[in-house]
Protein backbone atom coordinates (compact mmCIF):
# COMPACT_ATOMS: atom_id res chain seq x y z
CA UNK A 1 0.00 0.00 0.00
CA UNK A 2 1.06 3.26 -0.99
CA UNK A 3 1.15 6.17 1.98
CA UNK A 4 -0.64 9.44 0.65
CA UNK A 5 -1.08 13.00 1.78
CA UNK A 6 -4.93 12.09 0.52
CA UNK A 7 -5.19 8.85 2.20
CA UNK A 8 -3.84 10.21 5.71
CA UNK A 9 -5.74 13.20 6.43
CA UNK A 10 -5.56 12.30 9.59
CA UNK A 11 -2.31 13.26 10.31
CA UNK A 12 -2.67 16.95 8.46
CA UNK A 13 -4.26 19.88 9.41
CA UNK A 14 -7.15 21.23 6.70
CA UNK A 15 -4.37 23.90 5.64
CA UNK A 16 -1.65 25.65 7.08
CA UNK A 17 -1.10 29.10 6.71
CA UNK A 18 1.74 30.39 4.92
CA UNK A 19 4.29 32.80 6.84
CA UNK A 20 3.99 35.24 4.22
CA UNK A 21 1.07 37.99 4.90
CA UNK A 22 -0.84 39.39 1.79
CA UNK A 23 -1.54 42.81 2.19
CA UNK A 24 -5.25 43.50 0.48
CA UNK A 25 -5.89 46.63 -1.53
CA UNK A 26 -6.15 49.58 0.78
CA UNK A 27 -6.49 53.21 -0.03
CA UNK A 28 -3.39 54.92 1.52
CA UNK A 29 -3.21 58.46 -0.06
CA UNK A 30 -1.44 61.04 2.25
CA UNK A 31 -2.86 63.95 1.56
CA UNK A 32 -1.03 66.24 4.14
CA UNK A 33 1.97 66.82 1.34
CA UNK A 34 -0.22 69.20 -0.17
CA UNK A 35 -1.43 71.24 2.89
CA UNK A 36 0.43 73.71 4.66
CA UNK A 37 1.45 73.12 8.13
CA UNK A 38 0.31 75.64 10.50
CA UNK A 39 2.61 74.70 13.76
CA UNK A 40 1.81 72.53 17.26
CA UNK A 41 -0.64 73.57 19.79
CA UNK A 42 1.23 72.27 22.54
CA UNK A 43 1.45 75.41 25.18
CA UNK A 44 -0.45 77.39 23.55
CA UNK A 45 -3.38 77.19 25.88
CA UNK A 46 -6.02 76.15 23.36
CA UNK A 47 -7.43 73.39 20.91
CA UNK A 48 -8.49 76.18 18.67
CA UNK A 49 -6.22 78.12 17.07
CA UNK A 50 -6.98 81.16 14.86
CA UNK A 51 -4.38 81.65 11.69
CA UNK A 52 -4.45 85.22 10.44
CA UNK A 53 -4.42 86.26 6.97
CA UNK A 54 -3.54 89.55 5.17
CA UNK A 55 -3.99 90.74 1.94
CA UNK A 56 -0.82 92.59 0.49
CA UNK A 57 -3.18 93.33 -2.40
CA UNK A 58 -2.20 97.04 -2.63
CA UNK A 59 -0.31 99.11 -5.47
CA UNK A 60 1.32 102.10 -4.89
CA UNK A 61 -1.05 105.21 -6.32
CA UNK A 62 0.65 108.47 -7.97
CA UNK A 63 1.20 111.23 -5.42
CA UNK A 64 -1.43 114.31 -5.93
CA UNK A 65 -0.28 116.92 -8.23
CA UNK A 66 0.36 119.98 -5.81
CA UNK A 67 3.03 118.07 -4.17
CA UNK A 68 0.89 119.53 -1.37
CA UNK A 69 -2.01 117.13 -0.48
CA UNK A 70 -1.49 114.13 2.05
CA UNK A 71 -1.75 110.72 0.24
CA UNK A 72 -5.04 108.79 1.91
CA UNK A 73 -4.02 106.15 4.15
CA UNK A 74 -4.69 102.32 3.06
CA UNK A 75 -5.75 99.92 5.68
CA UNK A 76 -4.42 96.06 4.54
CA UNK A 77 -6.97 93.50 4.68
CA UNK A 78 -6.82 90.99 7.68
CA UNK A 79 -9.14 88.08 8.40
CA UNK A 80 -8.67 84.52 10.27
CA UNK A 81 -9.28 81.36 9.82
CA UNK A 82 -9.91 78.63 12.74
CA UNK A 83 -8.18 75.07 12.97
CA UNK A 84 -9.91 72.77 15.82
CA UNK A 85 -7.17 69.73 17.08
CA UNK A 86 -8.89 66.87 18.25
CA UNK A 87 -7.51 63.53 18.74
CA UNK A 88 -8.21 60.93 16.17
CA UNK A 89 -7.86 57.19 17.07
CA UNK A 90 -8.20 53.48 16.12
CA UNK A 91 -7.85 50.55 19.02
CA UNK A 92 -7.03 46.78 18.82
CA UNK A 93 -7.57 44.43 20.84
CA UNK A 94 -5.45 41.29 20.82
CA UNK A 95 -5.48 37.64 23.21
CA UNK A 96 -2.62 36.56 24.21
CA UNK A 97 -3.62 32.87 23.07
CA UNK A 98 -3.89 34.71 19.64
CA UNK A 99 -0.02 36.30 20.33
CA UNK A 100 1.27 32.88 21.18
CA UNK A 101 -0.01 31.13 18.35
CA UNK A 102 0.51 33.56 15.78
CA UNK A 103 3.27 32.99 13.03
CA UNK A 104 6.29 35.36 13.30
CA UNK A 105 6.32 38.37 11.09
CA UNK A 106 2.52 38.47 10.62
CA UNK A 107 -0.18 40.04 11.65
CA UNK A 108 0.84 40.66 15.46
CA UNK A 109 0.94 43.07 18.05
CA UNK A 110 3.72 44.54 16.50
CA UNK A 111 2.28 44.82 13.36
CA UNK A 112 -0.75 46.29 14.37
CA UNK A 113 1.44 48.81 16.19
CA UNK A 114 3.25 50.02 12.72
CA UNK A 115 -0.09 50.15 10.62
CA UNK A 116 -1.03 52.93 13.08
CA UNK A 117 0.44 55.74 11.10
CA UNK A 118 -0.95 54.61 7.93
CA UNK A 119 -4.52 54.70 10.07
CA UNK A 120 -3.74 58.23 10.74
CA UNK A 121 -2.66 59.43 7.28
CA UNK A 122 -5.91 57.49 5.69
CA UNK A 123 -8.03 59.92 8.33
CA UNK A 124 -6.14 63.12 7.89
CA UNK A 125 -6.92 62.67 3.95
CA UNK A 126 -10.69 61.71 5.31
CA UNK A 127 -10.72 65.21 6.96
CA UNK A 128 -9.25 67.06 3.66
CA UNK A 129 -11.75 65.59 1.54
CA UNK A 130 -14.79 66.69 3.68
CA UNK A 131 -13.74 69.57 3.33
CA UNK A 132 -14.34 69.87 -0.35
CA UNK A 133 -17.63 70.21 -0.49
CA UNK A 134 -17.46 73.78 1.11
CA UNK A 135 -15.89 75.11 -1.43
CA UNK A 136 -17.86 78.74 -3.28
CA UNK A 137 -16.04 77.44 -6.40
CA UNK A 138 -17.25 74.49 -8.86
CA UNK A 139 -16.99 72.71 -12.03
CA UNK A 140 -18.28 69.62 -13.30
CA UNK A 141 -22.08 68.44 -13.89
CA UNK A 142 -24.02 66.79 -11.64
CA UNK A 143 -24.86 63.17 -13.21
CA UNK A 144 -22.45 63.79 -16.35
CA UNK A 145 -19.00 61.51 -16.14
CA UNK A 146 -15.97 64.12 -15.40
CA UNK A 147 -14.01 65.22 -18.44
CA UNK A 148 -10.77 67.25 -19.64
CA UNK A 149 -12.93 69.93 -19.98
CA UNK A 150 -13.74 69.80 -16.38
CA UNK A 151 -10.34 69.56 -15.36
CA UNK A 152 -9.42 72.37 -17.38
CA UNK A 153 -12.27 74.75 -16.42
CA UNK A 154 -10.76 74.60 -12.94
CA UNK A 155 -7.21 75.25 -13.55
CA UNK A 156 -8.58 78.25 -15.69
CA UNK A 157 -10.56 79.49 -12.43
CA UNK A 158 -7.52 78.84 -10.18
CA UNK A 159 -5.58 80.80 -12.68
CA UNK A 160 -8.06 83.55 -13.11
CA UNK A 161 -7.76 84.04 -8.93
CA UNK A 162 -4.48 84.25 -9.40
CA UNK A 163 -3.72 81.09 -7.12
CA UNK A 164 -0.11 80.49 -7.44
CA UNK A 165 1.84 77.66 -6.92
CA UNK A 166 1.33 73.99 -8.05
CA UNK A 167 -2.07 72.54 -9.20
CA UNK A 168 -3.21 69.63 -6.87
CA UNK A 169 -6.85 67.69 -8.66
CA UNK A 170 -7.70 65.19 -5.81
CA UNK A 171 -10.71 63.31 -7.74
CA UNK A 172 -12.63 60.13 -6.60
CA UNK A 173 -11.10 57.20 -8.56
CA UNK A 174 -13.95 57.16 -11.07
CA UNK A 175 -13.79 60.58 -11.34
CA UNK A 176 -10.00 60.34 -12.49
CA UNK A 177 -10.80 57.39 -14.49
CA UNK A 178 -13.56 59.21 -16.20
CA UNK A 179 -10.79 62.31 -16.98
CA UNK A 180 -8.52 59.91 -18.39
CA UNK A 181 -10.44 58.14 -21.03
CA UNK A 182 -11.09 61.98 -21.84
CA UNK A 183 -8.04 62.72 -22.47
CA UNK A 184 -6.97 59.84 -24.11
CA UNK A 185 -9.83 60.54 -26.48
CA UNK A 186 -8.29 63.83 -27.06
CA UNK A 187 -5.10 62.08 -28.26
CA UNK A 188 -2.83 63.17 -25.01
CA UNK A 189 -1.51 61.46 -21.73
CA UNK A 190 -0.73 62.23 -18.57
CA UNK A 191 2.66 62.17 -17.57
CA UNK A 192 3.55 59.16 -15.18
CA UNK A 193 5.18 59.95 -11.61
CA UNK A 194 9.22 60.35 -11.76
CA UNK A 195 10.50 57.35 -9.97
CA UNK A 196 13.22 60.37 -8.48
CA UNK A 197 10.72 62.18 -8.02
CA UNK A 198 10.90 63.81 -3.58
CA UNK A 199 7.55 61.95 -3.47
CA UNK A 200 8.82 59.28 -4.32
CA UNK A 201 12.36 59.82 -2.03
CA UNK A 202 9.97 60.31 1.09
CA UNK A 203 8.90 56.43 0.86
CA UNK A 204 6.19 54.72 2.29
CA UNK A 205 2.58 55.87 1.95
CA UNK A 206 4.40 60.05 0.85
CA UNK A 207 3.08 60.07 -2.82
CA UNK A 208 0.73 57.05 -2.76
CA UNK A 209 -2.24 58.23 -4.42
CA UNK A 210 -0.10 60.62 -7.08
CA UNK A 211 -1.04 59.35 -10.54
CA UNK A 212 0.84 61.32 -12.54
CA UNK A 213 0.60 65.42 -14.10
CA UNK A 214 -1.50 66.96 -16.45
CA UNK A 215 -1.70 70.57 -17.80
CA UNK A 216 0.74 71.19 -15.42
CA UNK A 217 -1.56 69.78 -12.64
CA UNK A 218 -0.55 66.67 -10.03
CA UNK A 219 -3.68 64.09 -10.61
CA UNK A 220 -4.33 62.36 -7.38
CA UNK A 221 -7.13 59.82 -6.81
CA UNK A 222 -8.73 59.38 -2.61
CA UNK A 223 -11.41 57.09 -1.69
CA UNK A 224 -12.09 59.49 0.65
CA UNK A 225 -13.74 61.92 -1.48
CA UNK A 226 -17.43 62.39 -0.65
CA UNK A 227 -20.22 60.89 -1.97
CA UNK A 228 -23.08 63.33 -2.38
CA UNK A 229 -26.47 61.53 -3.82
CA UNK A 230 -25.45 60.40 -7.25
CA UNK A 231 -22.09 62.71 -7.46
CA UNK A 232 -18.61 62.33 -6.30
CA UNK A 233 -16.95 65.49 -5.04
CA UNK A 234 -13.38 65.85 -5.61
CA UNK A 235 -11.48 69.41 -5.42
CA UNK A 236 -8.37 71.06 -7.47
CA UNK A 237 -6.25 73.57 -5.57
CA UNK A 238 -3.33 74.82 -4.96
CA UNK A 239 -0.70 75.09 -1.59
CA UNK A 240 -2.43 77.14 1.07
CA UNK A 241 -6.08 76.04 0.45
CA UNK A 242 -6.11 73.96 3.40
CA UNK A 243 -3.89 73.92 6.85
CA UNK A 244 -3.62 71.68 9.52
CA UNK A 245 -1.81 71.55 13.40
CA UNK A 246 -1.45 69.09 15.32
CA UNK A 247 0.40 68.27 18.93
CA UNK A 248 1.37 65.35 21.26
CA UNK A 249 1.24 65.09 25.04
CA UNK A 250 4.31 66.18 26.88
CA UNK A 251 4.48 62.69 28.40
CA UNK A 252 5.47 60.81 24.66
CA UNK A 253 8.79 60.91 23.50
CA UNK A 254 9.65 60.16 20.17
CA UNK A 255 12.61 58.36 21.34
CA UNK A 256 10.45 56.65 23.79
CA UNK A 257 11.08 52.84 23.28
CA UNK A 258 8.95 51.64 26.15
CA UNK A 259 6.43 49.02 26.07
CA UNK A 260 3.55 51.32 27.31
CA UNK A 261 3.87 54.04 24.59
CA UNK A 262 6.22 54.67 21.95
CA UNK A 263 5.97 57.69 19.11
CA UNK A 264 6.21 57.46 14.95
CA UNK A 265 6.48 60.53 12.48
CA UNK A 266 3.65 60.41 9.25
CA UNK A 267 6.11 61.06 6.18
CA UNK A 268 4.42 64.60 6.91
CA UNK A 269 6.01 64.98 9.98
CA UNK A 270 3.57 64.68 11.94
CA UNK A 271 2.92 62.90 15.76
CA UNK A 272 1.35 59.81 16.02
CA UNK A 273 1.78 57.48 19.17
CA UNK A 274 0.82 54.19 20.33
CA UNK A 275 0.38 53.05 23.43
CA UNK A 276 -0.48 49.49 24.91
CA UNK A 277 -2.36 48.07 28.07
CA UNK A 278 -3.03 45.04 29.71
CA UNK A 279 -6.54 43.80 30.10
CA UNK A 280 -4.79 40.89 32.88
CA UNK A 281 -8.68 39.20 33.49
CA UNK A 282 -8.78 38.12 30.35
CA UNK A 283 -5.61 38.04 28.44
CA UNK A 284 -5.39 40.92 26.00
CA UNK A 285 -3.42 43.38 25.18
CA UNK A 286 -4.63 46.76 23.98
CA UNK A 287 -2.85 48.35 21.06
CA UNK A 288 -4.20 51.92 20.92
CA UNK A 289 -3.18 54.23 18.01
CA UNK A 290 -3.67 58.32 19.17
CA UNK A 291 -3.65 60.94 16.47
CA UNK A 292 -4.40 64.86 17.40
CA UNK A 293 -4.59 67.06 14.34
CA UNK A 294 -6.82 69.23 12.74
CA UNK A 295 -7.35 70.65 9.52
CA UNK A 296 -9.60 73.64 7.87
CA UNK A 297 -9.67 75.45 4.79
CA UNK A 298 -7.46 78.70 4.78
CA UNK A 299 -8.35 80.53 1.67
CA UNK A 300 -11.50 79.72 -0.55
CA UNK A 301 -10.10 81.25 -3.56
CA UNK A 302 -7.31 78.75 -3.76
CA UNK A 303 -9.45 75.68 -4.00
CA UNK A 304 -12.42 74.86 -6.60
CA UNK A 305 -14.96 71.81 -5.96
CA UNK A 306 -14.62 69.47 -8.73
CA UNK A 307 -18.18 67.83 -8.91
CA UNK A 308 -19.08 64.77 -11.69
CA UNK A 309 -21.17 61.48 -11.61
CA UNK A 310 -20.31 58.86 -9.35
CA UNK A 311 -20.72 55.89 -12.37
Amino acid sequence: MTTTYTGTGDLFIAAAMNRAIHETIVDRTDLALLCTYRGSINGTGSVASKVGKVSWDDAMAASNADEVTTVAVTDIGTSTATITVARQALVRTVTDLYEIAAIPGGAGIAAMAADMVRAAQLRFTDMVCALFTSLTSSVGTSGVNATVDDLYDALYTLIQARAPGQRYAVLAPIQLTDVMDSIRGEGLSITPPDAASSLTALGNNAGYGMHGTFAGAQLWSADSCVTNGADKEGAVFTPGCYGYMDGVPSHISARSTSRESFAQMTPAGSPVYVTFSADEPKGHTIVVGHYFVGVSEIEDARGVKFVTSAT
